[in-house]
């Protein structure tokens, strides 16, 4: 089997006229490099269209490239004080640094919360093993229910959470 061939001009001090095609093989070093560049040029774009597309919110910087703020929390006596902390200076709704450079978002306002989870009751399906152990742990409730039971569950516990 052939490998493969890329086409470059040649450069005009050879002893071959200028213009004169010289043809090389291409390597799987170089096809791997083409669909690295490809791929880092699609995760950055998409990161861009993302951040354009999205309210940022304001947080706490990154303490450290790998683990973000989760060493701070997790080295902390009180990890409860430091979300009151950041709550006090960027709002009831902020981002915080995570793992290998992801963020999570925090609300900190019941409202919030009960709207967000309220809206979102489709998007946490649990796995029949998932559900068959919080229903042995926990019974059923507002961890075990999901859809529309999930949502009266929550409705019912926000409810009494506000007044």
């Amino acid at each position: 089997m052939e490998a493969p061939t890329i086409a470059m001009p040649v450069p005009s001090d050879t002893p071959f006229t200028p213009g004169t095609i010289i043809v090389r093989p291409v390597s799987a070093f170089d096809v791997a490099c083409i669909l690295a560049a490809l791929w880092a040029l699609v995760k950055v774009l998409r990161a861009a269209r993302w951040r354009m597309k999205t309210t940022q919110l304001q947080g706490p910087p990154r303490t450290s490239i790998i683990y973000g703020v989760s060493k701070d929390l997790v080295a902390s006596t009180n990890s409860g004080a430091m979300y009151e902390r950041w709550a006090e200076e960027y709002g009831v709704a902020y981002n915080i640094p995570t793992i290998l450079g992801r963020s999570a978002i925090v609300l900190c306002d019941p409202k919030a919360i009960a709207h967000f989870y309220a809206r979102e009751t489709w998007t946490y399906v649990l796995t029949p093993l998932s559900s068959t152990a919080i229903e042995g742990l926990v019974g059923k409730g507002l961890l075990w229910a999901q859809g529309e039971s999930h949502r009266r569950f929550l409705s019912k516990f926000c409810q009494r959470l506000i007044r």
